[in-house]
């Protein structure tokens, strides 16, 4: 009972995503129904309507990150009604511009674009709404997280359970229910159900998360499961670290793959261990000790990404390669250097260099 009671509350308050959001929702229906469209007559159009629908479509779907970004940075800075609706008027200005002028084509540097500007979006919504109060940030990240675990969990089970009934009546009725019904019926559970779900799962301004109470789950993951995997890791980096200096056969491709992942999710870990620091003596070590003895592996890192790059020439992948390796040797050596922390740099700085 306590499950269906939590159920209904969960549900009744995606109401305050609306009330809270309404550009973001009305944007998501729009999305979600040029989608539907867009596989109901994109074959019987010409090539430029199509193209055109294509194009609309993807800047809606770009529209709806926007609008939330300008949502939480009105929440956080533009409080006055007229200045917000300002903020609107410019994103609407931007996604046209987006329009005509960047999704011409679709090529690879258009696509690319596209995808790192949701990207950019995603990041950002992270972090707006805490500019210029960091306060127990670390906190909220978790908390928007576990708002999205929550949406993917109840989107999943609410589409399941749809895609059931339909196939249920579909076998016993002979009603012949298209294949469509059940790829329109996603749409709908994701881009409207669960980002209605997700939007009221969003901190607001005020909350402060003094009171937060730090996961037990997430606490014995992230200590005993995940920092011995990563110390694991890292000595085998070293040993192979060490294989380099006596054999001199320098590294191969996929070393700069492997470090990089493995430093970026060691990253992460840090900005989520970091509410433990005072409290766990392996949080505090692990933070210590742990961005000083990646450097090394580090510059074996970019040893091999150079050693590729002089060979075979620079690529758009290796181009992403460097950079974000650059991004990761700053966030450790802001580790190493910066007391107290400000975890918010993290995100922001993530945001700025994927722009």
């Amino acid at each position: 009972m306590k499950f269906i009671d939590r159920a209904k509350a969960t549900i009744l308050n995606t109401r305050k995503s609306f009330e809270r959001f309404p550009v973001t929702i009305v944007l998501s229906i729009l999305f979600t129904g040029l989608l539907i469209y867009n596989f109901e007559v994109g074959n019987d159009l010409t090539n430029v309507a199509r193209d055109n629908l294509i194009r609309l479509t993807m800047v809606s779907g770009l529209g709806l990150l926007l609008s939330l970004c300008i949502g939480l940075l009105n929440e956080r800075l533009f409080r006055a009604r007229g200045k917000s609706i300002l903020t609107y008027i410019i994103g609407g200005l931007i996604l046209i511009g987006y329009y005509f002028f960047l999704l011409d084509k679709f090529e690879m540097v258009q696509m690319t674009r596209f995808f790192g500007t949701i990207l950019f979006l995603v990041v950002s919504v992270v972090y707006i709404l805490k500019l210029k109060n960091d306060i127990n940030y670390e906190s909220y990240v978790i908390k928007v997280f576990s708002g999205v675990f929550i949406t993917i969990l109840y989107s999943a089970v609410l589409y399941f359970g749809l895609s059931v009934i339909f196939f249920t009546v579909d076998n016993l009725f002979d009603i012949d229910i298209s294949g469509k019904i059940y790829l329109y019926t996603f749409f709908i559970v994701v881009f409207i159900f669960g980002v209605s779900l997700f939007l009221s799962k969003l901190p607001e301004k005020d909350d402060d998360f003094k009171d937060y109470i730090y996961s037990k789950s997430l606490k014995v993951l992230l200590l005993y499961i995940v920092i011995p995997l990563i110390s694991v890791y890292t000595v085998i980096l070293y040993a192979y670290f060490i294989k380099i200096l006596i054999t001199w056969v320098w590294p191969k491709g996929l070393v700069s793959h492997l470090v990089l992942w493995y430093s970026a999710v060691s990253a992460g870990v840090i900005f989520l261990i970091t509410p433990l620091l005072e409290e766990n003596k392996l949080a505090k070590t692990f933070k210590i000790f742990f961005p000083k003895f990646i450097l090394p592996i580090l510059v074996m890192m970019f040893i091999s990404i150079w050693q590729r790059i002089n060979q075979y020439g620079i690529t758009e992948n290796r181009y992403y390669i460097l950079v974000l390796g650059l991004w990761v040797l700053g966030i450790m050596l802001y580790f190493n250097f910066k007391k107290p922390l400000k975890n918010i740099i993290i995100p922001i700085s993530l945001s700025i260099v994927i722009f």
